[in-house]
């Protein structure tokens, strides 16, 4: 979950790319179980699935263009 703008910053993360980073966490540590996730970051599931399908729309949006995560 390396985001090239944080090389660009000096290595300060965006409050974007920390929200990012925080539900991709939430997720890993439930098991994927978005409304237990939703609960533990106390927000809703509606929000959870929202944030999930940026995400994967930023990801899809990447690897179009021939950029992999890691670039």
């Amino acid at each position: 979950m390396n985001d090239t703008n944080t090389t660009t910053t000096g290595g300060f993360k965006t409050l974007q790319q920390l929200e990012k980073e925080h539900i991709l966490r939430a997720m890993e540590l439930v098991g994927g179980k978005k409304a237990e996730a939703a609960k533990l970051l106390g927000i809703t599931v509606k929000s959870v699935y929202n944030k999930l399908h940026k995400y994967e729309a930023e990801t899809s949006q990447t690897t179009e263009v021939g950029l992999t995560e890691e670039e």
